[in-house]
């Protein structure tokens, strides 16, 4: 809720607030130059309070002006790869040995920013050249193959005490991707950019069901239940350059 701290109508109580306010702060938004994903995202969190306030603060009469107001239309379509020149610019750029090991696995799994964060060694094989991600933003669990390249990112990482794999946090993953970008003059790359290009890079050498798998999309209609096999997909060389084997 810090993104209505300053706002007028933090200032007003719950019933006070009414439609028109709330369209207003939605058009400055806009004009600020926020994009559609997070103004829906702050729309849906201030509805979330009324919602509260109505089940858990007997105000069962408090009326949701958020409810009212039209959404901005979200657009998704965004297809932006990095090319090996620019994500040599990008970790040349940022001083984190753990940004560039996160960067260097990202583009070979198409692995999110989440579930990068998440990963603990527990699930990582890396006999099998293999990590098992038990949470992933559809629901459904998922093994993702390494293949060199990710297996070398991984092996050169010192063990952390918390056992996780990456120390960062998603939202300092992003600025410090973002800083190193910028700095590396490719203003408007984003971390998840890597993943359009690793999923480019993967279609080249897995067949449609192998890639839906690897990816987590599970609502293309291409999986049929065919398994993964790490070693397999993992020895397999995708993107460019990619000499390193993991051993046998």
């Amino acid at each position: 809720m810090r993104f209505l701290r300053n706002e007028p109508i933090a200032r007003l109580a719950l019933a006070r607030i009414g439609s028109h306010q709330v369209a207003a702060l939605r058009d400055a938004w806009q004009a600020a130059g926020y994009a559609a994903v997070t103004i829906a995202r702050r729309l849906a969190v201030l509805s979330h309070v009324y919602a509260v306030a109505a089940r858990d603060w007997n105000m069962a009469g408090l009326v949701n002006p958020a409810l009212a107001v039209e959404k901005p239309a979200i657009q998704n379509a965004r297809a932006r790869c990095v090319s090996d020149v620019e994500l040599d610019a990008i970790c040349a750029a940022t001083g984190s040995a753990e940004l560039v090991a996160l960067i260097r696995r990202a583009v070979e799994t198409a692995m999110r920013r989440g579930e990068f964060c998440a990963l603990r060694w527990e699930p990582v094989d890396l006999p099998a050249c293999t990590a098992h991600l038990p949470h992933t933003k559809n629901g459904q669990a998922r093994d993702v193959p390494l293949s060199g390249r990710a297996f070398g990112a991984l092996r050169a990482l010192p063990r952390r005490i918390d056992g996780r794999v990456f120390g960062l946090r998603p939202d300092r993953v992003t600025q410090a991707f973002e800083r190193a970008a910028g700095r590396a003059g490719l203003d408007g790359v984003r971390f998840h950019d890597l993943r359009h290009e690793a999923t480019s890079r993967l279609a080249d050498v897995l067949q449609a069901h192998e890639l839906a798998k690897v990816t987590g999309h599970r609502d293309c209609g291409w999986c049929c239940g065919t398994p993964i096999r790490g070693r397999r997909i993992g020895r397999r060389s995708w993107g460019s350059g990619s000499t390193a084997r993991p051993p046998a």
